[in-house]
């Protein structure tokens, strides 16, 4: 049911995305109507994704495909996707890197998910006007790769909720956004799936 829920999400959200850049003379109002619209669908995708994800890393029967994959490109195509939606926050989203290239053995459908939530979270939690930082650290026998905004904190005494699944901290989404509470756990339980660990 989930994935039949995702087609359908995704074509509202195009539709009404190419709708908001094509129409012209909108009023005020149809403008926050459409907005919404994309927004509504955004919050209902992410919900069944993280729905999906939980479902199944809870089939034990599941593992990683291992295979060489360049870090780089996943990290750029992953941003490159919320450039929309921090576009509409005012927030620019800045990669760096070592290298131009970087190989490695992962699963590239785990860490495209560990990223896509670790960069949504930081939009999500960022003040408007401010900017999102994913830097790539990489040795001969490992990558790191870490996420930084400029948004409102963890408070000390919450940080050991902050990878527990349905946990929902003091700090608040900047805009509205809804919060699951999930997506901070499944990014734990991925990284630690690929033999990597996550911190804040």
């Amino acid at each position: 049911a989930s994935h039949d829920l995702q087609n359908p999400i995704t074509n509202i959200k195009l539709i009404a995305g190419k709708f908001r850049k094509t129409a012209q003379n909108l009023t005020d109002s149809q403008k926050r109507w459409i907005d919404e619209l994309v927004s509504t669908s955004e919050r209902m995708s992410s919900l069944i994704k993280n729905m999906l994800s939980v479902n199944r890393l809870e089939r034990e029967s599941i593992t990683p495909e291992i295979d060489f994959h360049n870090i780089v490109q996943i990290l750029t195509t992953s941003l490159n996707r919320f450039e929309e939606i921090a576009s509409r926050k005012g927030i620019s989203l800045h990669f760096e890197s070592q290298v131009p290239i970087f190989m490695a053995q992962t699963d590239q459908e785990y860490l495209s998910e560990i990223i896509d939530n670790l960069v949504s979270n930081a939009i999500k939690f960022s003040y408007a006007d401010s900017s999102v930082s994913v830097k790539l650290e990489c040795t001969s026998s490992y990558f790191e790769i870490s996420v930084q905004d400029q948004g409102q904190g963890i408070l000390p005494e919450e940080m050991n909720l902050l990878f527990g699944r349905f946990q929902k901290l003091s700090a608040k989404p900047t805009s509205n956004e809804s919060s699951t509470g999930l997506g901070l756990s499944i990014v734990k339980e991925l990284a630690e799936q690929l033999g990597g660990t996550v911190s804040c």
